[in-house]
């Protein structure tokens, strides 16, 4: 896929180890960026791109998505479709229904008016949340299973109260193997492409969004910034808000101290990953209901400081393998920072720790056997 944050990431895994495990899969998505291929196998995976004439707050408008899935649902067993995906996950649900083929959804936050990058009228957001819980509700009602990523998310949800007896908890988790891999070569040219070989590093990844709270990570490094001499913050991805960070970043001068690097692939990504001494989620809601960026950066040793919001906490133990804040408080982010910059010893602690617990909890193999089990109870449930 050429961009994939937390859901694409658990889509691209889910499709690959499904394969390796024999199953057909194919992936319908949009055409973003408009120069990808339309029909493209990756690893065995086929996946179908839709144009996607406009995006609206992040997310893309597929019009023709309905009959393309009502085609290729005539020869599938199962319909696997993501919520939060707006416009999409409906559609999967009424093919669905039309077909008669079973629906499992993976839910991975609630959607939350307040986190999307548009503002509303009052009216406007009363019809939004009216037709949100309405259609959600239709959704799943009609899912066979419901896959939720981890416990604590589960009585968090102010829409799964319903349907526990459909919910399985299953987590999220990444290839393992993948991030084992390294290039010393790239990494040296990481840091001179971004500046920062002498810098200590705090790394932050994902969609710049407004659920994930970077203006008070960037509030947070004015703390930081005066008790070293030579410090980085290296913001990775991409998204709606990202020229309003960097103009936040110049107004508050700290523009020599940032770095935006955009969307990187994800053999780019794990060795930026290798040149920081610290990761940051600076999350504000309840929308971060896993965070697969954690787990990567906690797969390479990465002490990780996280907001106690959301499936978060289930994830970083404070005081055990990561730290936990509160959401929005930055001075309280920016002295923690601090305290893990300033002892290497916990530092390293927390993050073997944290490697850990990756290890043993978070791998696709272990993950996919859970997920084929779903899938072979409904077929079994349906003879």
């Amino acid at each position: 896929m050429p961009y994939y944050g937390g859901i694409e990431s658990y889509i691209l895994n889910l499709s690959k180890f499904l394969v390796k495990n024999g199953h057909k899969v194919t992936v319908i998505t949009s055409k973003i960026p408009r120069n990808s291929p339309r029909l493209e196998n990756k690893e065995g995976v086929k996946i179908v791109r839709l144009t996607t004439p406009a995006i609206v707050s992040g997310f893309p408008l597929i019009p023709h998505l309905f009959f393309k899935l009502f085609a290729i649902s005539k020869t599938a067993d199962i319909i696997h479709a993501h919520i939060n995906s707006p416009g999409i996950i409906e559609i999967a649900a009424l093919v669905s229904r039309i077909s008669n083929k079973p629906l499992v959804v993976t839910y991975h936050a609630d959607p939350i008016i307040q986190d999307l990058n548009i503002e509303f009228s009052r009216y406007a957001k009363t019809i939004l949340r009216i037709y949100l819980n309405k259609s959600i509700d239709l959704i799943l009602k009609r899912a066979h299973k419901i896959i939720v990523t981890t416990p604590l998310y589960v009585g968090k949800s102010n829409f799964l109260q319903n349907y526990l007896h459909k919910v399985v908890v299953i987590p999220n988790s990444i290839d393992i193997d993948s991030f084992r891999e390294q290039n010393s070569q790239i990494i040296q040219d990481l840091k001179r492409e971004y500046k920062v070989k002498n810098n200590r590093i705090i790394l932050f990844v994902g969609r710049l969004v407004k659920y994930k709270g970077i203006e008070y990570l960037l509030k947070a490094m004015k703390t930081v910034i005066p008790a070293f001499k030579s410090i980085c913050l290296l913001i990775v991805g991409d998204g709606p808000l990202k020229n309003k960070l960097e103009y936040l970043s110049s107004k508050m001068n700290l523009k020599s101290n940032i770095v935006f690097t955009g969307n990187v692939s994800s053999r780019i990504l794990r060795n930026i990953y290798r040149i920081a001494d610290l990761f940051v989620l600076p999350s504000i809601s309840n929308s971060e209901g896993f965070g697969i960026v954690l787990i990567e950066a906690m797969a390479h040793a990465k002490p990780v400081i996280a907001s106690n919001v959301g499936g978060i906490p289930h994830i970083v133990k404070n005081g055990f393998n990561g730290l936990l804040v509160a959401p929005r408080d930055f001075t309280e982010l920016g002295n923690r920072i601090i305290d893990l910059l300033s002892d290497n010893v916990y530092s390293q602690k927390l993050g073997q720790r944290g490697q850990e617990s990756i290890v043993k909890n978070y791998s696709w193999e272990q993950t996919i056997k859970q997920i084929i089990e779903v899938y072979q109870d409904i077929n079994i449930s349906q003879l």
